[in-house]
């Protein structure tokens, strides 16, 4: 099994992703999380390879895909799954699985409602598509989202570059590997995860879509039963 890594330009973003399987397999669409990339699936794709044709790529704003920085490009949920929705028009896939995880799961929620005709099945591991979902842990991130002063942005952009080291630990444990068995997340280790401003901007455009309860989980699940006459 040979893991393929590619690129896809989609307006101003260069899409990176990884491509593993037979080409006439069904497709799963794997999406990562916070603070990561598609190196999280780099031991799940193999096993699926075999049967399926495997795509995974970064989303805007982490690992190797290129974007645009902010202030220039709308790092929201609703502009990340437009670009994964290009994404997948530009790579002809027009039914799939999609595992979602974490920051993947909004966004695939909305690819999911946006053509419900296209879903297979969804997977979703730490999902969370709440307000009610969100722990203690992020008080802090919701008074800047409340109140986004400089102040708020500088405190939270020296957290993530304190924390961003740590995102260097899996190209360390790869120096030692066979070369044939490293990866391009491998070469540069900041690229392995999310940029920290981006890491900002993305929960502050998007809280107010996640505000919504039910947000658009009962959106998809309307649609589906509309379309399907009541089955869901």
């Amino acid at each position: 099994m040979t893991v393929k890594y590619r690129t896809q330009p989609v307006d101003d973003v260069e899409v990176f992703y990884r491509k593993a399987g037979p080409a006439d397999a069904p497709v799963v669409l794997l999406l990562h999380g916070f603070p990561t990339s598609s190196h999280m699936f780099r031991d799940l794709i193999p096993g699926l390879a075999g049967q399926f044709q495997v795509i995974a790529p970064h989303l805007p704003g982490f690992g190797n895909t290129v974007a645009p920085p902010c202030g220039s490009f709308d790092y929201t949920f609703d502009n990340l799954a437009r670009v994964i929705s290009a994404f997948v028009d530009a790579l002809g896939l027009t039914r799939y699985v999609r595992y979602v995880y974490d920051y993947g799961v909004p966004t695939g929620y909305r690819l999911a409602l946006a053509h419900p005709e296209r879903v297979a099945a969804i997977i979703s591991q730490n999902g969370n598509a709440f307000v009610e979902g969100f722990s203690e842990a992020w008080g802090s991130w919701e008074a800047y989202w409340r109140s986004p002063t400089p102040e708020e942005r500088n405190h939270h952009e020296r957290i993530g570059r304190t924390k961003r080291p740590l995102l260097w630990l899996p190209r360390r444990r790869a120096l030692g590997c066979p070369l044939r068995e490293r990866e391009p997340d491998t070469w540069d280790g900041p690229s392995l995860g999310v940029k920290a401003s981006v890491a900002i901007a993305i929960p502050l455009g998007s809280r107010g879509s996640l505000g919504r309860r039910g947000g658009v989980v009962k959106e998809w699940a309307g649609s589906r039963t509309a379309s399907s006459g009541g089955a869901t």
